[in-house]
Formats: C-alpha cells, structure tokens, sequence
C-alpha cells in the first residue's frame, strides 16, 4: 500500500458512504471535489471498489465487511486517541506557561 493510500485508511478526515443508488449521481463528486485536500475513505456497501469512478477511485476504500468495517473503527478510534493527547499535551503546556505569565 502506498504512503498516500495507507494514510487515507489511517486517518480518515471523512468516511464517505458509498451504495449503489449514490454511485451514479452526480452530487458526491461536488462533495468530494470540495475535500480533495482531505484524506477520505470510501466506506462500500454493495460495491467493488473495481466498480468506482473518479473521484471516488482515487481513494483507499473499505468494503462493508466485518474485518474491514472493524479495521476502519479501530483506525478512527486510534486517530482521536492521538488528537486527545495532543490536545491534553497543549492543555498542561499552557498550564504550565499561565503560572509565567501571571507572574509578569
């Protein structure tokens, strides 16, 4: 897998659900072609990922199978856990620096 596929399943900005009556239709490529920056995975229900089109097909998708399915809840979950410590890390630093700053 490469680097840019393997960081689409990682760390999903958005999972796009994918099913036959929305494949078609003109209106998730408008959608999609707002978030061309983000990292987006396709979430296929009742679709091949052989069946997608563009810009669909540009991402790493997932089929709706247990393993997938379990395989994308745990990338998710594994992502907000990062962001929780991240954002606990700025919370003790700015902690940390409020007791400078009081002090001026």
């Amino acid at each position: 897998m490469d680097e840019e596929l393997d960081v689409n399943l990682r760390n999903p900005d958005l999972v796009y659900f994918v099913y036959p009556e929305n494949m078609d239709k003109k209106w998730p490529a408008y959608e999609l072609g707002a978030l061309a920056n983000k990292p987006i995975c396709p979430y296929l229900i009742d679709i091949k990922s052989s069946d997608l089109k563009p810009p669909l097909n540009r991402y790493h998708s997932v089929q709706s199978t247990k393993d997938e399915t379990l395989q994308l809840v745990r990338s998710i979950n594994k992502t907000l856990n990062e962001v929780r410590k991240m954002k606990n890390y700025l919370i003790r630093i700015l902690r940390f620096a409020g007791h400078f700053l009081k002090r001026s």
